[in-house]
C-alpha cells in the first residue's frame, strides 16, 4: 500500500512538474500529441539537416519523455523521489539521442521514442522488484508499432483545478495557492492573513479530500487495485 503521507507530497510535486512541462511544450510549433507533425519534423531533419527541425525534435523529445515518467509518478507506479524520476528521464532521453540513427523509418519516430520510455521504465521496475507481474508486459525491444502514450498535460491540470473547486469554500483559496501556484506556507500566510498553523491544517485537509476524490483519481489512473 502507498503510505498515506506520500500522497500529499506527490500531489504538490506533480502539479508543479506538470505545469513546468506545459510551459516548455508551449514553445513547440505544434501540440505535444501531434504525432504526424513530430514524425514529419524528424524526417525533414534527417533529409535536410535544418537546425530548426533539430531544435523542435530535441524539445519535443524532452517534453514527451519527461511527461511519460511524470505520468507514471502521478499514477503511483514510481514509488521513489524526484531525484530518481530525473534519473529515469535522463536515461531515456540519452538513449533516444544516441540511438536515433538506428531508426530506419523516420515516420515511426514518435512511436519509437514511446517504446524507449517503456523499456527504460520496465527495466527500472525489474531492478526495483516493484511488481511481480512484469513478465506479462516484457517483449522485444524497440517495437515501433507500439502506440505512443498520450496524457494531455492540460487535462491533468484541469482535473486538479476541478478537484479544488469541489472542495469546501474555506479550503479553496489555500488549495489554489499551494497546489496550483506552488506558494510556500509563509507566502500563503501573507496572502490570506491566516497563521501558518492554520495554513498547514487547511493544506492537510485539502490533500485528504483530494486523496478521496474519485473523479480526480480516476483521471490520473490511480486506483486502489494498482497499489502493491
Amino acid at each position: 500500500m502507498h503510505s498515506f503521507l506520500v500522497v500529499p507530497a506527490v500531489l504538490v510535486m506533480v502539479s508543479a512538474l506538470l505545469m513546468d512541462i506545459e510551459k516548455i511544450a508551449a514553445r513547440l510549433p505544434f501540440h505535444l500529441d501531434d504525432v504526424d507533425q513530430v514524425n514529419d519534423a524528424f524526417e525533414r531533419w534527417r533529409l535536410q539537416g535544418e537546425d530548426q527541425d533539430h531544435y523542435v525534435i530535441a524539445l519535443w523529445t524532452y517534453c514527451f519523455v519527461r511527461r511519460y515518467f511524470v505520468t507514471k509518478f502521478v499514477s503511483g507506479f514510481v514509488q521513489s523521489d524526484v531525484a530518481t524520476l530525473d534519473i529515469l528521464i535522463e536515461q531515456a532521453y540519452e538513449r533516444v539521442q544516441t540511438r536515433q540513427d538506428e531508426l530506419v523509418d523516420a515516420q515511426r519516430y514518435a512511436s519509437w521514442v514511446s517504446v524507449i520510455c517503456k523499456n527504460t521504465f520496465l527495466n527500472f521496475l525489474r531492478r526495483q522488484l516493484v511488481f511481480t507481474s512484469i513478465d506479462q508486459e516484457a517483449g522485444p525491444v524497440l517495437q515501433a508499432e507500439v502506440k505512443p502514450v498520450t496524457h494531455d498535460i492540460g487535462i491533468l491540470l484541469e482535473g486538479l483545478r476541478q478537484a479544488i473547486e469541489r472542495l469546501p469554500d474555506y479550503l479553496k483559496d489555500v488549495a489554489r495557492l499551494r497546489l496550483l501556484e506552488k506558494c510556500s506556507y509563509q507566502e500563503i500566510e501573507e496572502r490570506t492573513g491566516k497563521p501558518i498553523a492554520s495554513v498547514r491544517t487547511y493544506v492537510h485537509k485539502t490533500l485528504v479530500k483530494i486523496r478521496s476524490d474519485t473523479e480526480f483519481l480516476s483521471l490520473i489512473g490511480w486506483s486502489e487495485s494498482k497499489e502493491p
